[in-house]
């Protein structure tokens, strides 16, 4: 979904929750899961249209404000749209990690991608 007003130009969030850190978080999970993520947020910062990336930190809706106690390993905003991103490397959480995501902001895209372990 759209928000009101069409999309936001980042001068910094004024919601509740946390500032968004860029994708420069700390190490989250194993290496694999950490690596998957980190690879990801590279090619989201080549996208100028992407705004308010965060890395592991408490979800927000498109304004910014908190709306949950869970961390998705990426959120971002684009085209006036929220954005999470799960990775994970047991299968069958994602879609956990999903419906709780979905349930904190049904306007939410959510992106599900299982992490295969490393050899």
């Amino acid at each position: 979904g759209v928000g009101k007003g069409g999309p936001k130009a980042s001068a910094g969030p004024k919601g509740t929750g946390p500032k968004p850190n860029n994708g420069n978080g700390p190490k989250h999970g194993s290496d694999a899961h950490n690596d998957a993520i980190d690879k990801r947020i590279e090619d989201l910062r080549k996208d100028p249209g992407v705004i308010d990336m965060r890395k592991n930190q408490t979800q927000v809706d498109v304004d910014g404000n908190k709306v949950g106690n869970n961390r998705p390993d990426i959120q971002y905003n684009k085209d006036g749209c929220h954005n999470c991103v799960e990775y994970d490397t047991v299968p069958g959480n994602g879609q956990r990690h999903g419906e709780v995501i979905r349930g904190n902001d049904p306007g939410t895209k959510v992106e599900l991608n299982d992490v295969p372990p490393k050899p």
